[in-house]
């Protein structure tokens, strides 16, 4: 039990270790021709914030032609959180992974992408939020 409780700021400890670990390349990129952050950026975050969505909303729709879930003014709380969750940014556990399988460097290239993403996912989210409360009836 305690071991479980320890599990969250175990995580988050590597990830700041990680971030503060830092990586020597100004530009984001390095000479093994990885793809510089602001290339990284926009592509997950268009991916996550906008096909990531738009996908969750079509499966929906078709599970509600399906018969498998009401419609989003039936079943406006399933959609809302499916749809929400579909939009968050990426989980911080691939850093942990990185760490344990002692890659520091990958780790902390993936720390400061992850940092980049939550800080810019403000935004996106506030805005998915607000839209999904007025579709869903709740605001």
């Amino acid at each position: 039990q305690n071991l479980g409780r320890a599990a969250n700021p175990l995580a988050l400890l590597v990830l700041t270790s990680s971030l503060a670990l830092g990586n020597n390349n100004a530009n984001g990129g390095d000479a093994d021709g990885e793809i510089p952050l602001l290339r990284r950026w926009s592509c997950v975050s268009i991916a996550r914030f906008g096909l990531s969505p738009i996908l969750m909303f079509l499966l929906l729709n078709t599970a509600h032609e399906l018969g498998a879930i009401g419609n989003i003014g039936t079943d406006p709380m399933t959609w809302f959180i499916l749809i929400l969750e579909a939009s968050m940014p990426c989980a911080q556990n691939s850093v942990l992974m990185l760490q344990v399988a002692e890659k520091t460097m990958e780790a902390s290239r993936l720390a400061k992408f992850l940092f980049a993403m939550y800080a810019t996912s403000m935004i996106p989210i506030v805005l998915m939020s607000t839209i999904m409360l007025q579709k869903c009836g709740f605001y």
